[in-house]
């Protein structure tokens, strides 16, 4: 310790040689985290303050865990990668999957065309996910969870090791680890323990556009379809999703922005159910049996703490998914976003990197589902940031795309559902078939107004 009070601590130039690594959340993050260190041949012990369920069950510890989610194509990509067969096993649980062409989907600017097209789609309720992959985890070699541990302090040994101590039955406990992974999501206590050990404070950036949504799980005699999906939009401030999961069930969300946003108020749920647009999805809803009592989630702000930009980063500490950087649930990033970290950090944990090197790569993770998510939510009234430039030109030149898409381009419906699933980068929308698509789109729309200004004078 210097004289100033400030921990001086230990730093190497690269990672330690495998030894105990200590991952503090079994979330779907920390379980991904858990499986990398494992399979780089790291002692893991997985840390949960929950008591888990057995099943496919909703837990306190996941605040949103019976709402709906959308396993996007690139975090089902990754969970293979990390998890060979899931999607198989997930299919087998009763998960069913279709064509992401054949889904109603109301954007912005009206409805996708309708088509055997797009990504392949596979609907599983969150808990069945993280079910499947913990016990996967679980039975994975050098891999030990212990539930109902609180960790409660976090401190750093002159040699570089960390003393993690938790509670747990009744009692204090610690371990000691050469790495300890943060995944304890967005209640994670990291800054505190950070400015405990006297680490230069991170920046945290926060966008919240006070989205919130709330569900229903309803049984069906109907058999699984694509249901339907109705965004919200700074000009439609309410959406809603009906999909298929697992056991012939359904999961019914409706989101709204603002003092617009529902609750649990299973009336309330209905009527806002029945101001959306009238489909034959929503027509279904009403031959369905409601199980159980409504869902409510509302918090949804966009919260990304820089851990990467942090000066003197101490060794041998991380933060992978929420604890990182949270995104507004309402996009489906979470799950993707976990995986896409876990295959990052299983590399560098192969790869014997820095640290500080690793906490950058696993934060560029986050660098595009952030700017999708914020870049959508500064646009609404309820947001206390306005969008920045690049944000408003890629949003607005997403807009463009997806008009052309709701005017039947199946190209650019594609296009636009791989930017969506993470597939591909946004500058996929700038391909030269996409600028033509626009240009001849514009020059057929100022035509057409010519025409009607035209026959207006005459």
């Amino acid at each position: 310790m210097t004289e100033d009070g400030v921990v001086s601590l230990p730093r190497t130039s690269r990672a330690s040689t495998p030894g105990h690594a200590v991952v503090i959340g079994a979330s779907v993050a920390g379980l991904c985290a858990a499986a990398a260190a494992s399979s780089a041949g790291w002692r893991v012990t997985l840390l949960e303050r929950d008591a888990l369920p057995d099943g496919p069950v909703a837990r306190r510890g996941v605040p949103q865990s019976g709402q709906s989610h959308i396993l996007l194509m690139r975090g089902r990509l990754a969970l293979e990668e990390l998890f060979p067969g899931v999607g198989a096993e997930l299919s087998a649980a009763g998960a069913p999957h279709f064509q992401m062409g054949r889904m109603p989907l109301l954007g912005a600017d009206g409805w996708a065309p309708i088509g055997d097209y797009g990504l392949d789609l596979l609907c599983a309720s969150r808990p069945l996910i993280e079910h499947t992959i913990r016990h996967r985890v679980q039975a994975m070699p050098r891999v030990a969870m212990t539930t109902r541990a609180r960790v409660n302090g976090l401190t750093q040994t002159p040699d570089g090791a960390w003393q993690v101590s938790y509670d747990h039955a009744d009692a204090t406990e610690e371990l000691r680890a050469e790495l300890v992974i943060d995944a304890s999501g967005r209640s994670s206590r990291l800054p505190t323990w950070l400015a405990e050990l006297g680490v230069p404070e991170a920046k945290t950036v926060t966008v919240d556009a006070q989205v919130g949504y709330a569900t229903r799980r309803y049984t069906s005699t109907r058999a699984p379809g694509p249901g339907v999906l109705m965004m919200i939009s700074p000009t439609r401030p309410r959406g809603c999703m009906v999909g298929p999961i697992e056991d012939g069930q359904w999961l019914v969300t409706t989101v709204g922005v603002g003092a617009d946003r529902p609750g649990r108020d299973e009336d309330a749920f209905d009527q806002h159910l029945a101001s959306m647009p009238p489909t034959s999805a929503l027509e279904a809803v009403r031959e369905m049996t409601p199980v159980g009592e409504v869902a409510v989630h509302r918090q949804t702000a966009n919260v990304r703490h820089r851990y990467e930009d942090v000066r003197r980063w101490p060794q041998g500490l991380l933060a992978v998914g929420d604890s990182l950087c949270a995104v507004n649930p309402v996009y489906g990033h979470g799950i993707t976003v976990a995986a896409c970290q876990g295959l990052r950090l299983r590399t560098a944990l192969r790869a014997g990197r820095s640290t500080s090197t690793t906490q950058r790569q696993i934060a560029q993770v986050t660098n595009l589902p952030w700017t999708m998510a914020t870049s959508q939510d500064r646009m609404y009234a309820t947001s206390s940031e306005p969008a920045r430039l690049q944000e408003a030109l890629i949003g607005a030149w997403g807009d463009q795309v997806g008009r052309l898409a709701m005017r039947g381009s199946l190209p650019a419906a594609e296009v636009m559902q791989r930017v969506g699933h993470l597939v591909s980068p946004p500058t996929a929308m700038f391909s030269p078939r996409m600028v033509a698509g626009v240009a001849r789109a514009q020059l057929r729309r100022r035509r057409g107004t010519t025409r009607g200004i035209a026959a207006r004078v005459v």
